[in-house]
């Protein structure tokens, strides 16, 4: 059986959430997603963000039985996405309770469901 894999898509003060191959998504609003040079503010605010919504999309524990998920940055930055900015993303996931967080940044268009489950399949994320 395949772990539950949630897609995040980050863009400028919000961000949003669905269950792959699933039909439970959510919006949430977050004010630390507005910094001028960078995408990412503070940790913290992003970190209870997520957290809030990973739980409120439901369905499985948080941490080392949590989801997967894939975080993808919307907003095209001039210059692109630092590694650290890339490593706080991910970081900011997995303590807020996703197990594997892989990153898509701006210069890719959103995947659909099928192309997100070749990769999860290939890579055998498994639960």
């Amino acid at each position: 059986m395949l772990r539950r894999f949630l897609y995040v898509q980050v863009h400028r003060g919000h961000f949003a959430v669905r269950v792959v191959n699933g039909t439970a998504a959510l919006t949430r609003q977050c004010a630390a997603l507005n910094h001028p040079r960078s995408i990412f503010g503070e940790f913290e605010p992003i970190r209870a963000a997520f957290a809030e919504a990973f739980k409120a999309i439901g369905g499985f524990r948080l941490g080392l039985f949590g989801p997967s998920g894939l975080i993808h940055l919307i907003p095209h930055l001039e210059g692109g996405y630092t590694h650290a900015e890339l490593r706080a993303f991910r970081q900011a996931a997995q303590a807020a309770g996703m197990y594997l967080p892989y990153m898509l940044d701006d210069k890719h268009d959103p995947p659909t469901d099928k192309q997100i489950m070749q990769v999860v399949s290939e890579l055998r994320i498994v639960g």
